[in-house]
């Protein structure tokens, strides 16, 4: 397990900051590397320990929610700040982020396979719909002339 050493912010201002100059390392980074031991992978990892720390400090310290806060001082969605905090959280954090991608990347073939599947019958109702008065026109008679023996 990767060890990060952090150091202490005062505020949670300074917190807020910090986690976001985390981010914009993370995205400045982001195409260079897809892989555990990246800067990529150590900003995230950084920024998702900072955000647990800052989770408990906004719970104890203020009566802004969590969410609240984040929308407030984090540059990123809510999705993205709870995958780095699951991250930080891993058992194994140095692959978390390989693991993620992997998962992604998989599910995308899926969905495109999926989408690539749609049956002939859907695709000619769709291209139907698509036509133009006189494009249906055309394929009426051409299916009259396909029924009575042939296309021509």
């Amino acid at each position: 397990m990767s060890v990060i050493a952090l150091r202490a912010v005062d505020t949670l201002e300074e917190a807020a900051v910090s986690i976001n100059r985390q981010f914009e390392i993370a995205d400045r980074e982001h195409d260079k590397s897809k892989s555990a031991g990246s800067k990529e992978y150590y900003a995230r990892l950084t920024a998702g320990v900072m955000l647990l720390d800052a989770r408990k400090r906004v719970e104890a310290e203020t009566d802004m929610g969590w969410e609240a806060w984040c929308k407030q001082n984090v540059n990123k969605s809510q999705s993205y700040i709870r995958k780095c905090m699951q991250d930080a959280r891993s058992s194994h954090p140095e692959h978390a982020l390989d693991e993620r991608r992997a998962d992604t990347k998989d599910s995308m073939r899926k969905t495109r396979e999926k989408r690539s599947h749609v049956g002939a019958v859907e695709q000619a109702i769709n291209l139907i719909k698509a036509m133009t008065p006189d494009e249906l026109m055309q394929f009426d008679a051409a299916y009259r002339s396909f029924k009575e023996g042939g296309l021509t």
